[in-house]
């Protein structure tokens, strides 16, 4: 399943704090980004944030990637995603229902 993530750094992150998280996030940004779940990516140049689009078989296996940084760190907001194709498939199904 393709799960879009956006993540977002708490505001109340400031000062000193912001040096040990960007340590800590580059580190975890790595990680997933090897992990070989990750199939689109990008940092948002607005706010201290950014997304990933990742492939994972389970919410376990989320909850694997983004602990405890990003979790501990960040505003996080997910998504399932499904393509247009499939949307059409569904689109014809429920109208023949």
């Amino acid at each position: 399943m393709q799960i879009f993530v956006s993540f977002e750094a708490f505001d109340t992150i400031i000062g000193k704090e912001v040096t040990r998280l960007r340590q800590e996030a580059g580190e975890l940004i790595q990680r997933i980004m090897s992990s070989g779940n990750v199939t689109a990516s990008g940092i948002f140049v607005d706010k201290r944030g950014g997304f990933f689009v990742l492939e994972v078989e389970s919410a376990e296996e989320l909850m694997d990637l983004l602990n405890p940084t990003m979790v501990d760190n960040f505003h996080i907001t997910t998504h399932p995603l499904m393509s247009i194709e499939k949307l059409g498939e569904f689109f014809q199904k429920w109208q023949t229902s």
